[in-house]
């Protein structure tokens, strides 16, 4: 539908509508776990943005404002990519633009995804504040319809600081809602959010059930696959399965390489990493970890980049 919507609007001679319509595809494409293809789509459509000239679009497309919207794309596509400290500069200019033009609702939107770009550098603390100021507006503007995925994304956060009981009450429940209503990337990373936190919360069985949910449903995993499997292989991993969370590991990592998602990538062959390094597979372990770490040129205060860099120097220090 929104290839067939991007043909209208190059037939047309209206740069608006060619801008919405790669907002469509932006939006979709990224989902679908293409970031290379959407952050193609993001430029080309930034491209055309003027603030001023576009404001009214804001109520006749998405109740959102597209240059805010692509700007948050760019950064996202940009940590997928493997550039977490770009990711970080542009999500902070689209929050910028989204408090210039004083619309509610597109403020909510961008701060969701800074405190998204938070989390994935492993800002934690960030990530819990941006998403209570976006809770506060959500409720503050009685914006309705919005997804609860904030109460969620912070019960998570807060497995940190050893308050399991509460996520696992508020995990139940907030799965019960979800599966009533249609998926975004959103609520699938909030469900991979909590899946990992039941492992760390010694809830590997709920973990797996979790994860159950969304699996199940293979048009919906979207960006969020490589992860999908990942976290998989780390609750089978805790009960024993070691060849079982291999298969996992390395699915995660075939997915994330052919996408170009270098960050997940990265997470996938953290995972491995460690698991041949159990094994005595030490050497490949390093070899494997070094060749994706040693790709990055950025980031390297990030936790995923820090963790990169610890297990590297354990393996070398091990052989």
């Amino acid at each position: 539908m929104a290839e067939g919507l991007f043909g209208v609007a190059q037939r047309g001679n209206d740069p608006a509508l060619l801008l919405e319509a790669h907002h469509t595809l932006w939006a979709t494409i990224f989902q679908m776990g293409e970031p290379l293809l959407a952050r193609t789509h993001v430029d080309q459509g930034l491209a055309l943005y003027d603030a001023k000239q576009h404001r009214a679009y804001v109520s006749l497309f998405g109740a959102h404002d597209p240059g805010v919207c692509g700007a948050c794309y760019l950064g996202m596509t940009l940590w997928a990519l493997g550039y977490p400290d770009q990711a970080l500069q542009r999500i902070r200019e689209a929050l910028s633009l989204a408090q210039e033009l004083n619309h509610p609702f597109t403020t909510v939107y961008a701060l969701w995804d800074v405190a998204w770009i938070h989390y994935q550098r492993g800002q934690y603390q960030a990530a819990a504040e941006t998403l209570e100021a976006s809770w506060r507006l959500v409720t503050g503007q009685g914006i309705a319809g919005w997804p609860d995925t904030e109460s969620m994304v912070l019960a998570c956060l807060r497995v940190e600081e050893g308050q399991h009981d509460d996520l696992i009450a508020q995990l139940l429940k907030w799965l019960a809602a979800v599966k009533k209503r249609m998926w975004g990337w959103r609520e699938i990373f909030c469900l991979c959010l909590g899946a990992d936190a039941c492992c760390r919360a010694g809830q590997g069985a709920l973990g797996l059930q979790v994860l159950s949910e969304v699996m199940a449903e293979k048009n919906i995993q979207g960006f969020y696959e490589p992860e999908l499997h990942r976290i998989k292989g780390e609750l089978l991993l805790e009960q024993g399965r070691v060849e079982d969370a291999e298969r996992c590991f390395h699915l995660a990592l075939d997915i994330a390489r052919a996408r170009q998602s270098k960050s997940l990538e990265l997470r996938g062959v953290m995972a491995l990493a460690r698991l041949l390094a159990r094994q005595g597979r030490r050497d490949e372990a390093r070899r494997i970890l070094e060749e994706t770490y040693g790709w990055f040129t950025e980031g390297f205060d990030t936790a995923d980049l820090k963790e990169a860099k610890a297990l590297l120097h354990e393996l070398a220090s091990a052989s």
